[in-house]
Parts: C-alpha cells; sequence; structure tokens
C-alpha cells in the first residue's frame, strides 16, 4: 500500500467529518429557525446539552429550561405572528401526528380550532362529575392493594386518563 493511498484513507474521511461538523455549526449557530432565540450556545450547536441535563444530571433539563427562562426573559412566549414548530420536538410524547406536536402553523390551528369549544369553562365543568366519578374509582382500586402487594402504576394511570378497565 503506497503512502498516498494510506494518507487517502486515513485523512480524508478526517477531513470530511471535520467539514461537516463545521457546516452543521454554522447552520445551526447562524441560519437554522432557533438561531436568533437567546441562549447558551452549546445548546445550539448539539443534543448533547439535553443529554447531558436529562441523563448525566438524571432529568434537569426541564429544570435548566426554567432556569433559562427566568434569565432570558419570556422572549419564546411572546405569541405575536405565525411560527411553525421546531420538528425535533414533534412527537416527543409519542405521537408525531397529534395537535400538540403538529410541526406546521395552519395545521395546528385549524386543529386546535376544532377541539377549543370542548375546552370552555362551561364544558370542562359540566364534565367534572365524570372526572370525579373516575378518580372515585381509581382511589378504590388503589385502596385494594395491601400488605406489599405491588400496584403497577403506568396501567393504573393509563387506566384512569384512557378510561380503560384497572380490572387487567
Amino acid at each position: 500500500m503506497s503512502m498516498l493511498t494510506l494518507l487517502t484513507l486515513c485523512v480524508l474521511p478526517s477531513l470530511l467529518l471535520l467539514v461537516s461538523v463545521a457546516v452543521a455549526a454554522v447552520y445551526r449557530l447562524c441560519w437554522s429557525p432557533l438561531a436568533g432565540y437567546p441562549g447558551p450556545k452549546l445548546a445550539a450547536l448539539s443534543n448533547w446539552y439535553e443529554f447531558y441535563y436529562d441523563v448525566i444530571l438524571q432529568g434537569q433539563f426541564t429544570v435548566q429550561i426554567q432556569s433559562l427562562h427566568k434569565q432570558y426573559g419570556m422572549v419564546l412566549y411572546s405569541g405575536t405572528g405565525r411560527r411553525d414548530k421546531y420538528p425535533y420536538f414533534s412527537g416527543r410524547f409519542g405521537y408525531s401526528s397529534d395537535i400538540f406536536s403538529t410541526t406546521n402553523h395552519d395545521l395546528h390551528r385549524l386543529r386546535r380550532k376544532a377541539l377549543s369549544p370542548m375546552f370552555s369553562v362551561k364544558k370542562i365543568e359540566e364534565f367534572q362529575p365524570v372526572i370525579h366519578e373516575k378518580v372515585e374509582k381509581f382511589y378504590r382500586k388503589v385502596a385494594q392493594y395491601q400488605n406489599g402487594q405491588i400496584l403497577p402504576m403506568s396501567r393504573a394511570l393509563m387506566a384512569l386518563t384512557t378510561d380503560k378497565s384497572a380490572d387487567r
């Protein structure tokens, strides 16, 4: 194997990797839809920022976000103008096609408008007896677990919030 071939096999991939990382960094800091928002540049450069707070510091990313909002003000919640959501956050709660995760502003607005009547103060007040009934049923089921019995809370809470039977 010649020295040129060896050099090409070692240096070229490293150089390509370095250039792609540099291009991604410039994009995220200058041209990304999020580039104009205030905050730590490290958070803008990589998802490792979130990884550090969520994995290394065991779930502290939400606390860090709250701290950053206090530090930089309420810029993010201006509520004015037309804004598409950042696609990275679409589906963070398991479904990328629900109303909350819809990235397109116009589609989100259309979906939200269809559900708005169901979340009026009057409708929520009318629905409270149903909620109380379900919570009471949940409480009765939880009260049956005694003396070290294991209660699978994920299933119990799923039954409460989706109106599924807790008998399974």
